[in-house]
């Protein structure tokens, strides 16, 4: 019985995204919680833990262009700066992208 196990934690599940079919979806949370990115492989979704609801608000996503596919991404430890690398199908080139979502960096 998994609830006997020294390491089960009874925590109700929050469902923030869900995958289309045949997709696999990747996550990265920042190291306070606060923070969670999710990818696939043609986008990434950032949301922040909203304290009071304590449900995870969307705060902006990047989509990949046509032809191309997100294949890395990371978090930086404040949940503000999002890595993604991309990789074209058409050219075979890839790129490295930074995104700040600091407020006023827009």
């Amino acid at each position: 019985d998994k609830r006997t196990h020294p390491y089960y934690v009874d925590a109700r599940p929050m469902v923030v995204e869900e995958a289309r079919v045949g997709e696999t979806l990747q996550v990265d949370l920042t190291v306070n919680g606060k923070s969670l990115a999710v990818a696939g492989p043609h986008h990434v979704n950032l949301y922040e833990l909203n304290d009071e609801t304590d449900a995870f608000v969307f705060q902006g996503g990047i989509v990949a262009d046509e032809g191309e596919r997100i294949v890395s991404f990371s978090l930086s430890d404040d949940g503000k700066l999002l890595a993604i690398g991309r990789t074209s199908d058409d050219s075979g080139g890839s790129s490295v992208e930074i995104y700040d979502f600091r407020p006023g960096s827009q």
